[in-house]
């Protein structure tokens, strides 16, 4: 039986700024421009406990954990964390992402199946 998961779904969309830093980037140079749709094409998913309703949700999305998200969508396009920007404000994380959350999310994984690193 489906499981509803006691979580929000928080999907992160990237915004141009977050596309021109993704752009600076030595990995990306030479290859050609992203822009904002490419850069959104496999959106990073996070999930977040169930507070009851979506304004509490992004209050702790934007009181605790918005540093967090910032340091994962860096991580996603380089490794080499001197290429990250340093000061990651509240502000700038609504600059450069879009939020979009669902208390839909369900578990179709049985119990005794096992999920690897790889989404495989």
């Amino acid at each position: 039986m489906d499981d509803i998961l006691a979580r929000y779904a928080v999907i992160v969309h990237p915004k141009q700024p977050f596309v021109d830093w993704i752009n600076t980037l030595p990995e990306v140079k030479g290859k050609g421009t992203v822009t904002v749709e490419e850069a959104d094409t496999d959106p990073m998913v996070f999930l977040v406990p169930d507070e009851g309703n979506l304004a509490t949700a992004l209050e702790y999305i934007y009181d605790d954990i918005y540093k967090e998200i910032f340091w994962h969508m860096f991580f996603e396009w380089s490794q080499d964390e001197s290429t990250h920007p340093q000061e990651r404000t509240l502000e700038m994380f609504k600059a450069w992402f879009d939020i979009e959350l669902s208390s839909n999310v369900y578990d179709l994984v049985d119990d005794d199946e096992e999920c690897d690193d790889e989404g495989e």
